[in-house]
């Protein structure tokens, strides 16, 4: 009873973002910036969500998340990290 009273309320409150584009990225900034509030980049989490919420809009709709690679270098600062347009090796 208390999930399914929980499930109504939660339905009740819901918003649909997903016609506004401004709307629905800063829905996402949200969720990104809640979640990196307990790792390590706390600090840096605005920087963060925007790289990680440009990430995924740039996938374009399609779930495959190893599109998105992550490339590691030693040295540095960890404010340098930045989204690459594209990169061919």
């Amino acid at each position: 009873m208390a999930r399914d009273t929980a499930r109504e309320k939660l339905n009740s409150i819901a918003r649909d973002n997903s016609t506004d584009f401004e709307k629905f990225k800063e829905d996402l900034l949200n969720i990104a910036k809640t979640t990196l509030s307990s790792k390590l980049v706390t600090q840096d989490k605005q920087h963060f969500a925007e790289l990680a919420v440009n990430a995924v809009l740039r996938l374009k709709g399609s779930t495959n998340l190893s599109y998105i690679q992550v490339i590691k270098k030693l040295g540095g600062s960890i404010k340098e990290s930045f989204l690459c347009d594209g990169l061919i090796l």
